[in-house]
């Protein structure tokens, strides 16, 4: 009985120390995080490589999407080319980014009143998001104006300062200038 016990503890101590030595080592101390840190560093670098190539984060600067955006606000953009009228949409023009309203699109007919009020394909568009209407210092397009095809019709809400497509030298935006529609406002605290 004796002698039994004796191999059977023999057989299964030999059976652990085979297990333990194909088991890898546990690892300790530095070793044991440098897998955490590696797997956090891989998650930054995809969140930023998809923020900046899907949802980049732009900055305001300058007044004329006031009041609903202001200098140093925040935008989320989600790129896309695919715009609707009342959207907010970041665009390039003359090596410049810019944050304007769609307010018109392809084929639509585009009328202005002195006034500052927007009436598109003849119905006047309701802008809750305009402050103060005006018909701008630099709007030099005749009306009634037809949108091109290919092309969105712009505004900014701060209609006597903003510079958009009222005025022939930023024009109707291309869709090949989007970069992609506001999603998401950040307002910056003082």
């Amino acid at each position: 009985m004796n002698l039994r016990r004796g191999k059977n503890d023999l057989v299964l101590t030999e059976g652990l120390e085979i297990a333990q030595a194909r088991t890898p080592a546990k690892k300790t101390g530095k070793h044991a995080h440098s897998g955490t840190v590696g797997l956090v560093l891989v998650a930054v670098a995809v969140a930023m490589l998809i923020a900046s190539f899907l949802f980049p984060v732009l900055m305001i600067s300058g007044d004329s999407m006031e009041p609903g955006l202001n200098d140093g606000d925040f935008v989320l953009l989600i790129k896309t080319r695919h715009v609707d009228s009342g959207d907010l949409i970041c665009f390039r023009w003359n090596g410049k980014t810019l944050l304007k309203r769609v307010v018109g699109r392809p084929g639509d007919w585009i009328m202005m009143d002195r006034t500052g009020r927007v009436y598109v394909n003849g119905a006047l568009l309701d802008e809750p998001y305009v402050e103060e209407f005006g018909f701008g210092e630099n709007n030099d397009l005749t009306y009634p104006f037809q949108v091109p095809e290919g092309s969105c019709f712009v505004i900014g809400d701060n209609r006597p300062v903003s510079m958009d497509s009222r005025n022939i030298l930023v024009g109707c935006v291309r869709y090949d200038q989007i970069i992609g529609k506001v999603v998401i406002k950040l307002r910056h605290k003082n």
